[in-house]
């Protein structure tokens, strides 16, 4: 009966777990087909070869992109103030943490937080406005400072807005 009741409790947290990964993932797949939006991902396997074959690199970022498994972008010009209403309510209570809400010049930026056994495990950046939406979420053993860094060096419409973590 014991082993029943651990096994029911272990379940339990695990399904609970998917779900809250899921709300994303599955507003992701709802618009990856729509020829309105603009999708990006970048899989744990890209990471990976970007970080061997960046001998080079700035130790900061290839400190950054080693505990990254994965990248997520979705774009849109067509109804953002909208589409931004609509991701920021399949989000809520889902397991997300708020840990930063910008308002300046028209735009939204919010960024909520994902986070198991004390670590950040994955960011997600919502950004909207007249003229764009965007959501960027990063997966993985995140750390926000190094990642703010990479931002800088990013050329990805939206992730200049990474710095303001930092600023909070």
């Amino acid at each position: 009966m014991k082993l029943f009741s651990l096994l029911f409790i272990v379940m339990t947290f695990i399904i609970s777990g998917f779900g809250q990964a899921d709300a994303v993932d599955k507003y992701f797949k709802d618009y990856q087909e729509n020829a309105n939006f603009s999708t990006v991902y970048v899989s744990p396997k890209m990471f990976q070869m970007i970080t061997k074959a960046s001998e080079s690199q700035d130790p900061d970022v290839k400190d950054v992109l080693k505990d990254l498994k994965g990248l997520k972008i979705l774009s849109t010009k067509v109804k953002p103030e909208q589409t931004y209403s609509e991701a920021n309510r399949r989000i809520t209570n889902k397991g997300y943490e708020e840990l930063l809400t910008v308002k300046e010049k028209g735009s939204l930026v919010r960024f909520v937080t994902l986070e198991k056994s004390g670590i950040i495990e994955e960011l997600l950046m919502l950004v909207g406005n007249k003229e764009d939406f965007i959501m960027i979420s990063f997966i993985g053993k995140i750390n926000l400072s190094k990642l703010s860094k990479l931002a800088k060096k990013l050329d990805i419409q939206g992730a200049e807005h990474l710095d303001k973590i930092n600023k909070k």
